[in-house]
């Protein structure tokens, strides 16, 4: 606008005329400062995340994006909480299982009955893992964290109390429900809260640090108790009761409040089915799993097959559901089966990696545990010695990843540790009989742990990078379901290979050298399943760059 227009009106229509182009001008200019706010507030507009979902947001969406950068000490504090909840998972498991024999004696039961105080455990862990993952992504994910390990805590301590078989696998139940309400939230915490690098690579990468640490832990633990007394397996569970304080404490400080409540209608946006048909199929399924290799009949037991049967096909009814669920209706699935296909087809090449990893190192574990046990006439504690070497390399490769995580490209990082379990099988299947430990046996055990903390390590940082923000829970609940339904197949293949071809042949170690090329087959689908999904990812950190 020309300044004589405004400085030298010259009768009434210009005055008008000018003032009509005031206002103009000024409607203009609000307009600008309106877009200006518009464009501001799609900047920090987060994509996935949830409005009309019947929460109550104590935040916008928008805030999502403006998280505060958390301090290096308490990054750390995080760490360890969240570590510290993986350790007491594993270290729980493995002491448990080396006093089963302890256990099993002063209860008055046999050693197979009292099989069932860890496979209760486990069994409640793995099917409640994917549910409470959907819950902690929808309705607050410390909340999940500080209910699950306080119920761990509590049942715990009542676990020492009990000297009834049956009552003690419930309570033991609980104990797993309660570590499976909380696991996933810790993927969840980890990936929404760390954003900045490297500290989001570091801190995913040592979630699974706590897996080797409580293995060797339990191993030390479970020994050392079972020669105390008669009762002294009922210590364990006071020691584990304690330990859980420490994640406990430190997350009701450390963790950031939630952002969200569950409001008046929120328990409607619950998909209530969804969550009790793939608990039924995870539960079923490793129930039946579980069962072949403690009944004296395994596999010929004829319930057994009949309920693996039963699980498959309530999991493809699971997945039906969930996809209807996604592409038909605004109630939000436990999972979108677009999770597995997204990227590539990457997230569900990071989640078999994982699965044929777990499978052949627990199936390595079946294998030694025979062969010590049954073929050498050693002691749970000998065999907990002699296998000691993997849990203590599984601590040094742990260590390795958060060091070359940030630095080495994820599929050479899978492909090298699906390489040396491998090797690690195929040094047992190959193992002369007479031959000294310190031949196959011991590089046996030393290279076994490659193969799942890498995997597990690296896998952790994919797919938290992999997954939206309001999936975080979910992408580790789905994670660590596979490396669970993984380590319960490999242990069931290994008995059912090594006991048919124990049969046929007539002897034992026959049948567990055919158990351990199974198992060297399985830490190798581990290179094929890379090299065809994940070979031109470069860095963890970047993987969702690289998609083409």
């Amino acid at each position: 606008m020309s300044p004589s227009i405004v400085t030298r009106p010259t009768d009434n229509m210009s005055i008008e005329h000018e003032n009509n182009i005031i206002g103009s001008v000024r409607l203009t200019e609000q307009g600008v400062s309106q877009l200006d706010r518009v464009s501001s507030a799609e900047k920090d507009f987060v994509p996935h995340a949830d409005i009309d979902d019947g929460l109550e947001s104590s935040t916008v969406p928008s805030e999502e994006a403006q998280i505060p950068r958390m301090s290096n000490a308490r990054i750390v504090l995080l760490g360890v909480a969240m570590g510290s909840t993986y350790f007491l998972g594993t270290a729980t498991s493995t002491a448990t299982t080396i006093m089963i024999p302890r256990m099993a004696s002063d209860l008055r039961v046999s050693e197979l009955d009292a099989q069932w105080i860890v496979s209760a455990y486990t069994l409640a862990y793995g099917c409640g893992l994917l549910f409470a993952g959907r819950l902690a992504d929808m309705y607050g994910r410390k909340l999940l964290f500080i209910s699950g390990l306080s119920i761990f805590c509590i049942v715990s301590i009542i676990s020492a109390s009990i000297r009834s078989r049956i009552p003690l696998c419930v309570i033991r139940a609980l104990a797993g429900l309660g570590l499976a309400i909380a696991s996933p939230a810790v993927y969840g915490i980890a990936g929404s809260n760390v954003r900045h690098e490297p500290a989001r690579t570091l801190i995913l990468g040592a979630l699974g640090s706590g897996g080797p640490v409580g293995a060797c832990a339990g191993t030390m633990i479970g020994g050392a108790i079972t020669r105390v007394s008669d009762v002294g397996w009922t210590y364990l569970f006071y020691i584990v009761a304690g330990i859980s304080f420490v994640p406990l404490s430190i997350g009701i400080i450390v963790i950031p409040r939630d952002r969200r409540q569950l409001g008046e209608r929120g328990i409607l946006h619950i998909d209530w089915l969804g969550g009790l048909l793939i608990t039924a199929a995870t539960s079923i399924f490793l129930f039946s799993l579980t069962q072949s290799g403690i009944t004296e009949k395994g596999w010929s037991t004829p319930y057994i097959p009949v309920l693996l049967v039963i699980s498959i096909l309530i999991g493809v009814v699971f997945l039906f559901w969930e996809r209807h669920l996604e592409r038909n209706c605004t109630l939000k699935p436990v999972i979108k089966p677009s999770l597995f296909t997204r990227h590539g087809y990457k997230s569900l090449a990071v989640v078999l990696s994982a699965f044929f990893a777990c499978s052949s190192v627990y199936g390595w574990t079946y294998s030694t545990t025979i062969y010590y046990q049954n073929v050498k006439g050693m002691s749970a504690l000998g065999n907990a010695i002699h296998v000691a070497p993997a849990n203590l390399n599984g601590i040094l490769a742990m260590a390795q990843v958060l060091l070359f995580a940030p630095r080495v490209r994820a599929p050479t990082m899978f492909i090298v540790g699906g390489f040396l379990t491998g090797v690690s099988n195929l040094l047992l299947a190959v193992n002369p009989e007479g031959s000294i430990y310190w031949g196959c046996e011991f590089f046996s055990a030393l290279t076994l742990p490659y193969g799942i903390d890498y995997v597990v390590g690296v896998g952790s940082i994919l797919i938290s990078n992999l997954v939206d923000q309001d999936e975080q829970s979910v992408g580790g609940a789905v994670f660590q379901m596979f490396c669970q339904i993984g380590g319960a197949l490999g242990v069931c293949l290994s008995s059912l290979v090594s006991t048919q071809r124990a049969k046929i042949s007539g002897s034992l170690i026959t049948g567990i050298r055919a158990a351990s090329w199974l198992n060297t087959a399985l830490s190798w689908m581990v290179i094929v399943v890379t090299i065809i999904a994940l070979r031109h990812v470069r860095l963890a950190k970047d993987v969702t760059k690289m998609i083409e």
